[in-house]
């Protein structure tokens, strides 16, 4: 729930900092990232504070580029430009290059779920998970887990050696 919410209030400050043509591009996807299904070109919007022509001259864009798709009766969600993108970023992180396949390893051997993430804000970014035996922990690729989330803060603030903060 913190995560989500440290989610939205990124996205809600770059959709009131940013009015460039880029900000109102990133605004549109970080809509379509937190609605609950596929979104119309009202709601878009007024999720990001545009006139429909604005709103509709973005996703023009997008649309063309992959970064968004239109589905049924007119509504709009995030494509798969937007996954390829990220899954460029995840597969360039050093620790992801350097730890996946140890991490499917030894999550297969011992019976867990293993993630890899890296620091985002005051949040873990998941860039992956591998699910393992019969463990119920079911982590997705894409989540963010708040920083000081027991075990995950704990190994965060031993590496770092930064104090966590006050309980």
């Amino acid at each position: 729930m913190a995560a989500r919410k440290a989610s939205d209030d990124m996205v809600s400050q770059a959709q009131t900092v940013n009015n460039s043509a880029i900000g109102k591009a990133v605004a549109v996807l970080g809509a379509l990232r937190n609605a609950n299904g596929p979104m119309t070109l009202t709601a878009i919007a007024e999720a990001i504070g545009v006139a429909p022509s604005s709103a509709h001259s973005i996703l023009s864009h997008l649309l063309k580029e992959s970064m968004v798709l239109q589905v049924q009766d007119k509504r709009y969600e995030l494509g798969p430009q937007v996954f390829y993108l990220g899954a460029g970023f995840a597969r360039s992180t050093p620790v992801y290059r350097a730890t996946w396949m140890e991490l499917v390893d030894a999550a297969a051997e011992l019976s867990v779920t293993s993630a890899v993430a890296v620091p985002w804000g005051d949040t873990f970014l998941v860039l992956n998970s591998h699910r393992a035996g019969r463990t119920n922990v079911a982590m997705p690729f894409g989540g963010r887990v708040p920083l000081d989330a027991s075990s995950w803060g704990k190994v965060y603030f031993a590496w770092a050696g930064v104090k966590p903060p006050p309980s």
